[in-house]
């Protein structure tokens, strides 16, 4: 069914972007092959979505498709793709860089491909130029919000979660950014993610009681959890390390911790240490179908 709406979806751009003056339902519908009432409840549908836009012209309805909205060639585009969105990112083009990611999700790209592909290298460029000092702090800023917007539009595409599968994702405030957007990839692979984000201010001497009453909630009727920890400092990564081994000691479920950070020869006790995203959505992957065969 999935592939099938996504079929339509392209036939349906290529059709209405070869068409300067718009089309009425009934001729996409007959272009397209697809009955009337069928084909209105799909262009409903694409409505919400932001990928087409209905217009009255004298006694005519006619659809056109939203501007900015194109069909990529996957996945030779990326390349392309990349460095358009990170000039819209640095011009402060809110609305191309969101038309981009919309334009993405309708070529049948996977959430976690844009992510990897677009918006990890596009923070990782805006990190380097804020510390050679090449941007300004209200620059940054609102850079940093428009990567942001588009995180919460690849959200907003997503699944229902898979209660076997849970992962808690805590942050600090230098990578609030990747880990929204691993939160995103998990999301759209049907995880059930507890994102708290940046909990700096949160960690004190009681921090520790904190997360055994949190753990203790979540815990209740769950399968798997992964514990993803993005951390900036030694002092940081040794702590969430200990902290994490006394859950881990505490409770009696399958919980598996991996933490995010620069140095990955560090030796700390966790289940996975590594600064690419990439190897954290495959090292995840493995582990849950790993333990699903042990169930079986």
């Amino acid at each position: 069914m999935k592939h099938k709406i996504q079929k339509i979806k392209r036939n349906l751009i290529e059709l209405l972007s070869n068409s300067k003056i718009g089309l009425s339902g009934t001729e996409i519908s007959n272009k397209l092959n697809i009955n009337r009432v069928t084909m209105t409840k799909y262009l409903n549908i694409f409505v919400s979505e932001g990928l087409i836009r209905q217009t009255t012209i004298g006694n005519a309805n006619l659809w056109f498709v939203e501007k900015g909205i194109t069909q990529f060639d996957l996945p030779d585009d990326y390349f392309k793709i990349k460095n358009k969105y990170l000039d819209y990112m640095l011009e402060f083009s809110s609305q191309h860089s969101t038309n981009l990611i919309r334009s993405l999700l309708h070529s049948d790209s996977h959430p976690t491909k844009i992510i990897l592909e677009i918006i990890i290298p596009a923070i990782y460029h805006l990190q380097k130029l804020c510390s050679e000092k090449k941007i300004g702090r209200l620059d940054a800023k609102l850079s940093y919000r428009i990567i942001s917007n588009s995180i919460n539009l690849i959200n907003s595409m997503v699944n229902d979660a898979d209660f076997d599968k849970n992962i808690l994702i805590i942050s600090n405030e230098q990578n609030t950014l990747q880990a929204e957007a691993a939160a995103a990839s998990f999301t759209s692979n049907n995880w059930n993610v507890l994102f708290l984000g940046d909990v700096s201010e949160t960690i004190d001497v009681l921090f520790d009681l904190d997360l055994q009453k949190f753990f203790g909630k979540i815990l209740a009727n769950k399968g798997l959890i992964l514990v993803l920890i993005f951390v900036e400092s030694k002092e940081k990564l040794k702590f969430f390390s200990e902290t994490m081994q006394i859950m881990k000691a505490k409770f009696d479920y399958d919980i598996f911790v991996i933490l995010f950070y620069n140095d990955i020869k560090i030796n700390v006790n966790a289940d996975l240490i590594t600064n690419d995203l990439n190897i954290v959505f495959q090292w995840a992957d493995t582990k849950i179908n790993s333990l699903s065969k042990w169930a079986e």
